[in-house]
């Protein structure tokens, strides 16, 4: 005879006048210790999912029929997590990922350990942890678009300093080959967000924003460029320099918004359309993705957000020079540079120049032309040299020296040496 059974049976037995309802509630609490105890069943899963690959695994909820665990990733991660429990509680699959019914997200246990339904959601903590480079954020944009059919559409909204702009774009996320300005794309058909991406945290971490050679396209002929060089070539004719000197920078900042932009977003800035030499962004460093969950139900929403340390947007760029040094502020202000590359090169026409656009803190100048200059009238600004500069200087002008060119004699090197300041000023460059 079961322990319930005798407990019915001691209830009809003949009792004493004086039975009390007190008696009668001791009757119940011992009838319902001798149940099986369900919850500790719902205890087993959770601690067993937790010790296998779940750590994050959280009760989301319950009720009379169902437990319901968040955190648990993908599809593809809680399909393997109900592999698992069918395996350790013979656990039966029974509810399919909605847009993929070969994955299952749930289950339920068998009678004899309480028979309840488990439901696995995906959960904010396996997104939590996402902050990767860009190569890293598209392999995860790849892997979250499994969550959705080729048909659904994605709200991307990228943030940045003082802007906020959202995207409806399908799951998709492709290299963009060759080499263009973009990297990759997110999106598919016309309706595509493209971005390029800089390495590093700061100006001094990436090489270029634009070549300036017949590659980079409208860049290679625009006036601004060619004014630099043809100022090059006179400097360097009027100091006796057949081939550009080793470790000299020299600097001029860039006087119109429109080469500036083309320089950084692409080569097509101007036209309405983005497209791979016309991004959106330009994105340096690790950046976060962010996915919106339903409060209800903890899934993914297709609502995303991509952040990050410096993201500069086309949209909001603009369009005058002096709200162009606040926009690119903290070094990346475009100027256009040159420096000695190798015996192969011969930017400007003149043997081992490479120029480039350059953010004005990507390398350290040595000279540095006033924003007016022109061949007519070329003028230098003046600069307080670090140590090492200083030293490459003194050299250069050792060089010329040694050909008989002096301050003297010469009035671009008597320009060029009036314009370091370490020349007059002892403790420049001393700190």
């Amino acid at each position: 005879m079961s322990e319930l059974d005798k407990l019915v049976e001691n209830y009809f037995a003949p009792r004493s006048k004086t039975f009390t309802k007190h008696m009668l509630y001791e009757i119940f609490d011992e009838a319902l210790d001798a149940l099986p105890a369900e919850e500790d069943y719902l205890g087993n899963v959770l601690d067993f999912l937790r010790n296998n690959g779940y750590e994050d695994a959280k009760e989301k909820g319950r009720t009379s029929n169902r437990l319901v665990i968040t955190n648990m990733g993908g599809k593809d991660s809680r399909n393997e997590a109900i592999k698992k429990l069918q395996q350790e509680f013979n656990l039966s699959p029974t509810i399919a990922y909605a847009r993929d019914k070969s994955k299952f997200i749930g289950g339920k246990l068998p009678e004899e350990l309480g028979g309840k339904i488990i439901l696995l959601r995906h959960g904010s903590a396996p997104l939590e942890k996402e902050a990767a480079a860009l190569t890293n954020l598209q392999t995860r944009l790849k892997e979250l678009s499994k969550e959705f059919d080729k048909k659904d559409k994605l709200k991307i909204n990228f943030t940045g300093d003082g802007f906020s702009t959202i995207y409806t774009v399908t799951p998709d996320a492709l290299n963009v080959p060759k080499t263009p300005k973009a990297d990759f794309s997110i999106g598919s058909g016309k309706n595509k967000i493209y971005i390029s991406h800089k390495a590093g945290m700061s100006p001094k971490d990436f090489g270029q924003w634009s070549g300036i050679t017949s590659k980079a396209g409208i860049i290679h002929k625009d006036p601004e460029v060619k004014e630099f060089g043809d100022i090059l070539r006179k400097i360097l004719g009027e100091l006796n320099i057949k081939e550009y000197p080793s470790k000299i920078d020299i600097q001029k900042e860039i006087q119109t918004p429109q080469l500036m932009l083309q320089a950084v977003f692409g080569k097509d800035y101007g036209k309405a359309k983005s497209s791979e030499d016309n991004v959106d962004f330009v994105v340096q460093g690790d950046i976060i993705l962010q996915s919106a969950l339903s409060l209800e139900t903890d899934e993914l929403t297709g609502n995303f957000r991509i952040g990050g340390a410096n993201i500069f947007s086309r949209a909001h760029a603009p369009q005058n020079l002096e709200s162009l040094k606040s926009f690119f502020k903290g070094g990346y202000l475009p100027v256009i540079a040159v420096r000695r590359g190798d015996s192969g090169r011969r930017n400007f026409e003149i043997p081992s120049a490479r120029g480039s656009i350059q953010s004005e803190a990507g390398r350290k100048v040595n000279f540095l032309l006033t924003p007016a200059s022109s061949v007519e009238d070329i003028q230098f600004l003046p600069l307080c040299l670090d140590k090492t500069q200083f030293r490459q200087v003194k050299g250069f002008f050792a060089q010329l020296e040694e050909k008989g060119i002096t301050p003297e004699n010469n009035e671009m090197c008597a320009k060029m040496r009036e314009s370091v300041v370490n020349f007059s000023n002892q403790d420049c460059g001393k700190k």
